[in-house]
């Protein structure tokens, strides 16, 4: 069962006997956006469906329902088949005692019912054009155009169950133009082919998440990978822009060793003084990064100085013992 959905006592159910019980509150969810008055078919119940309220921050596992663009796409919870699959048999086990829509005139906005590939599904009618009313299917995250003669009425003990899919777009990237590339569409279906994915909410709106896309365990996102790849712009002014900065600026080596001299061109580490007498001891505390081969230099020539000092004193020795001995 999933952890973000509350759930009703009673299994759901088109019983008029189970409906007070299916209308449980759902504190965790919110509603579709529908019409605010229907008249006499609303009667003391409000006629949506519960849609997700998630937290900002949460990395949730997901599955892709449907794909339109990056800034475009549906997901939903991957832990929850379970209520996916006893919403489709509640709705099986009541669609043939439902009524079909008999006025046409005004029905945008109501819930409803419609058989796709074999399966009902729940949708919200968002237009209609003579015979052909645009539905969007709330758990797949689909709209299709649907003949008006599939469409039955939806029953409030349906309107409960929270929507299964979940409206996002890759949150901080834009288009390299003003719309997406045929290579960006590529790689975004690329990534999100045959895998189980991961979704970190960072935005919210009133109809979208902004999220970022990843694999299963694994920190590299689908929006960096479209700006890495040339397909995508960080957002201006986007926290991804700020990191992306920060990043860069800490791979390039000609910048990294440009700072550093820049924190402390004079670094306080003392050569330490020399034993032998050289007159002035260098130290990197004035000079900075001196030739070291000076010092060097002058080491040698000292010793050389102090060798010859003892072969004098050595020869004037032996000289006074031999007068001595005289």
């Amino acid at each position: 069962m999933s952890n973000y959905l509350i759930k009703p006592k009673d299994t759901v159910s088109c019983s008029d006997s189970k409906i007070e019980n299916t209308l449980n509150p759902f504190e965790d969810c919110q509603t579709f956006n529908l019409k605010p008055s229907l008249g006499d078919m609303a009667g003391d119940s409000l006629l949506s469906f519960l849609d997700w309220n998630m937290e900002i921050s949460n990395r949730i596992k997901v599955r892709l329902l449907n794909f339109i663009a990056p800034d475009d796409f549906y997901v939903t919870p991957s832990d929850d088949s379970d209520d996916y699959l006893q919403l489709s048999i509640a709705i099986k086990d009541c669609v043939d005692t439902l009524e079909p829509f008999s006025d046409l005139d005004d029905i945008i906005g109501l819930p409803c019912l419609a058989e796709i590939e074999n399966s009902w599904q729940r949708g919200i009618i968002k237009s209609n054009d003579n015979n052909a009313i645009n539905v969007f299917f709330v758990d797949i995250g689909k709209e299709l155009c649907m003949e008006k003669s599939v469409l039955k009425k939806c029953p409030p003990s349906l309107y409960k169950p929270p929507a299964m899919s979940i409206h996002c777009f890759l949150v901080d990237v834009l288009p390299l133009n003003s719309s997406w590339s045929t290579t960006a569409f590529e790689i975004f279906k690329e990534f999100t082919d045959s895998e189980q994915l991961e979704m970190r909410i960072d935005v919210k709106s009133s109809t979208k998440y902004g999220v970022y896309l990843y694999k299963e365990a694994d920190d590299d996102n689908l929006n960096d990978r479209l700006i890495d790849l040339g397909h995508a712009i960080a957002e201006p002014g986007s926290k991804l822009e700020a990191n992306r900065e920060i990043e860069q600026t800490l791979l390039d080596p000609h910048r990294v060793s440009h700072m550093d001299s820049d924190d402390n061109p004079q670094e306080h580490i003392s050569i330490s003084p020399c034993n032998h007498s050289i007159k002035d001891c260098i130290t990197r505390d004035t000079v900075g990064f001196s030739d070291l081969s000076e010092i060097d230099e002058n080491q040698t020539s000292n010793e050389n100085i102090e060798e010859q000092f003892d072969e004098e004193k050595s020869e004037h020795k032996d000289s006074r013992e031999s007068s001595d001995e005289l």
